[in-house]
């Protein structure tokens, strides 16, 4: 097949809590960083949305849960996309259409025109097979994501990163603002940006042959973080 490249929850509800401004008499003001933002408005989302997904489907959906080697935003991002492959149109109406970006990054051009494509393609979208983790999958986003980061490099040329082909048959990177798994999924499945108009990333996230993905998210020197999911059959 033609190699493709382009461009929990499970877990308990933990919210981060946010502190009273005022600190005992010193009334000093406590600032919660983009990641907390974007942290506690996921767990409101994810108890908004808790009877739209039977506990069936969330259990399908978190495949990760068991992969002692990942994250929890790695693990998270298993479960926002199996969430939408498990039923697109629900999907749609309830965490694609919450999302308006993610804190402290700037949404790119076109964002609102192709989130509603967006919104317009999975309401359509018949259900797709859930992803499960990929070891080998895995060691190669890790590699990519990581030597990426150290390198400062972007896109998808591994020419110089030292990791060698991607065993899978595609891949798809994210960068800065990676708090959540599902800021990760939703900015992907949107894809704006000038360089992105043939929807690369959409297209690989709903493309119905997969089965296994590989994920890794790590620093990056010049654009904080970096996502790559690896894709294989």
């Amino acid at each position: 097949m033609k190699r493709i490249v382009y461009g929990l929850c499970a877990f308990a509800l933990l919210l981060a809590v946010a502190c009273d401004p005022t600190d005992g008499d010193h009334k000093e003001n406590k600032r919660l960083t983009p990641e907390e933002i974007d942290r506690n408005a996921l767990v409101e989302l994810d108890i908004k949305f808790s009877n739209q997904w039977t506990e069936a489907e969330r259990k399908q959906a978190n495949s990760a849960v068991s992969a002692d080697y990942l994250t929890q935003v790695e693990k998270e991002i298993y479960y926002y996309l199996n969430l939408m492959r498990i039923n697109p149109p629900r999907f749609a109406e309830t965490y694609a259409k919450a999302y308006n970006g993610s804190t402290g990054w700037e949404n790119g051009f076109a964002f609102d025109e192709r989130k509603d494509s967006l919104l317009r393609e999975l309401a359509h979208k018949e259900p797709m097979p859930v992803l499960v983790p990929d070891y080998n999958l895995f060691r190669s986003a890790d590699c990519f994501a990581n030597n990426c980061g150290v390198l400062g490099l972007t896109g998808h040329d591994r020419t110089e990163s030292g990791c060698g082909e991607n065993p899978g048959i595609g891949e798809c990177c994210d960068y800065w603002g990676c708090h959540t798994g599902y800021a990760i999924i939703m900015r992907m499945l949107i894809d704006a940006g000038e360089n992105n108009a043939d929807l690369g990333h959409r297209f690989v996230l709903l493309y119905p042959p997969l089965t296994k993905m590989g994920a890794a998210v790590r620093d990056h020197i010049n654009f904080e973080k970096i996502a790559v999911l690896d894709f294989g059959r």
